[in-house]
């Protein structure tokens, strides 16, 4: 296919280049002749959903129906479930000695989110009995969905043992959100745990959201990291002119149209991984996480020292940990697949709960040298591929007009070992009524097949890993830590390897 290892000799290349040439010919040709009657069933359904949709409108309490991604992520097996599960550690400390409770805090906090947000964490999702997904209004109850944390939790493993039991558990009262509060301190800070049902936005979107109405109002949106440059806004605003909005938006839709059937057929017939971490065709629904801090700044030298970008650094580092536990498992794993999720462009409305997400697959090299440059030049292929906003519009258009019950038992990913995510989070410290969350990681929900979920955020001077694995993948709890100590230790022999130490230099 079009993925070849970059070990192959020049005439394997070729011939791997004009198979790729013949296969998107075909595959593309094909896609053009069942153009017609992909017309005919998209128009059927549509109108199918406009039906449903007068129907769902008489239905008491009806918000609207879910659509694109919304839909993808409101379709969920029992043994992993669609939420995001979201540690902030906060110092409560002086509130604490007014007499005040951090549950209450958190509870007259999350009543102004609530008011003042987005109307999505007003409602329930509900599964109407024509396939298509809803939201349905809810009354809130603060006093259960803020609730306390039931078991005394004293450190960091049992904040991660709690973040294990709770991560594939349903949110109460099928609500789509809910905060659970530590009625002790951990290591100085009382533990938050924000858990929302990813129908309700995208990682960057949670964060955002809910950290700025959460936060005091002098560290709210400035303080975050913009998820699009300033050329990007320039390209995207009010500067183009509307025929060359028009004739870009158009000639993008055609290609990729054209391409949509090569990028199916090559993830439909890509072989799945075969390695420890992705031998089930079932999950077990019960998580391992971890998590683990380092400083940003040891990741910002190790990035301006090696010239490359910040995913660049995290893979390698996720590669050479990888590498490093299969060999002491008594593996031999030579690449990976993995999901890349990548944000578009930010809507008109920053604050809004949306899921702009899309996903690539990468090859992530396991075994061999110079893994960095290897890396960087399938991140620079990837981005110059299809796929991402192949996988967009499917994502966007297929979960809205097909029943998301029916579209869900073809779009299955199998292939792929784990998913990762990276999160810009805000650049300074941010306060919820005047205490400090001094800390932030949160955790991703697996999907299908996936058993294996790593998380990237920085936030402030800090930057947070964090991993939740399917524990039917593991032979025991401390092999997701070994992967996570490897990240942090590969990034600390890149630093000790790359960066100049001024101490040395005088």
């Amino acid at each position: 296919m079009r993925r070849f290892p970059f070990s192959l000799t020049a005439a394997e290349g070729r011939f791997a280049e004009g198979s790729t040439f013949l296969f998107g010919v075909i595959a593309s040709t094909l896609g053009l002749a069942l153009t017609p009657l992909l017309l005919v069933i998209c128009g059927l359904f549509t109108l199918y959903r406009m039906f449903v949709k007068k129907r769902l409108q008489k239905v008491p309490g009806y918000m609207g129906m879910m659509d694109g991604s919304d839909a993808y992520w409101a379709t969920e097996q029992i043994y992993a479930r669609s939420i995001i599960n979201i540690l902030l550690m906060v110092d409560f400390s002086k509130l604490a000695k007014e007499g005040l409770k951090p549950i209450e805090v958190m509870r007259e906090t999350m009543k102004r989110v609530v008011e003042k947000a987005s109307f999505k964490l007003k409602c329930k999702k509900r599964l109407s009995k024509f396939g298509y997904y809803y939201m349905e209004k809810c009354n809130i109850v603060m006093n259960e969905n803020v609730r306390h944390i039931e078991p005394e939790l004293r450190g960091k493993s049992d904040l991660e043992k709690f973040a294990s039991e709770i991560a594939n558990e349903p949110i109460i009262g099928d609500s789509l959100w809910e905060v659970l509060v530590g009625r002790e301190e951990v290591c100085g800070s009382y533990p938050v745990f924000i858990r929302v049902h990813h129908s309700l936005g995208d990682g960057y979107a949670l964060v955002r959201l809910f950290l700025d109405h959460m936060s005091d109002k002098e560290t709210r949106v400035h303080k975050f990291v913009r998820a699009d440059s300033v050329i990007q806004r320039l390209v995207n605003g009010e500067y183009n002119k509307k025929a060359v909005q028009v004739t870009s938006s158009i000639l993008n839709r055609i290609f990729t149209y054209i391409y949509t059937s090569i990028v199916l057929a090559e993830q439909l017939l890509a072989p799945p991984d075969r390695n420890s971490l992705h031998n089930r065709i079932y999950l077990s629904g019960k998580k391992v996480c971890r998590f683990m801090e380092i400083d940003l700044e040891l990741l910002k030298e190790v990035r301006r020292s090696l010239n490359v970008r910040f995913t660049d650094v995290l893979l390698t580092a996720l590669s050479n940990s990888l590498e490093g536990c299969f060999v002491k498992w008594g593996e031999t794993v030579e690449q990976m697949q993995i999901l890349i999720t990548a944000r578009l462009p930010a809507s008109d409305q920053p604050e809004e709960l949306t899921n702009l997400f899309t996903v690539g697959m990468l090859e992530l090299p396991i075994t061999g040298n110079d893994k960095m440059k290897t890396v960087h030049l399938l991140q620079e292929r990837l981005e110059k591929l299809p796929d991402l906003y192949v996988n967009y519009w499917l994502l966007r258009v297929a979960f809205t007009i097909f029943p998301a019950t029916f579209i869900s038992k073809y779009i299955v990913s199998t292939q792929s070992t784990l998913s990762i995510s990276n999160v810009p989070g805000p650049k300074e410290y941010i306060k919820i009524r005047g205490s400090r969350v001094t800390d932030m990681a949160f955790f991703l929900p697996n999907r299908d097949t996936t058993g294996v979920g790593i998380s990237f955020l920085s936030y402030a001077d800090r930057f947070s890993i964090g991993i939740s694995v399917d524990d039917s993948l593991l032979s025991c709890p401390s092999q997701a830590d070994e992967i996570l100590e490897g990240i942090v230790q590969s990034i600390g022999q890149m630093h000790s390897s790359h960066v100049r130490n001024p101490s040395k230099t005088e």
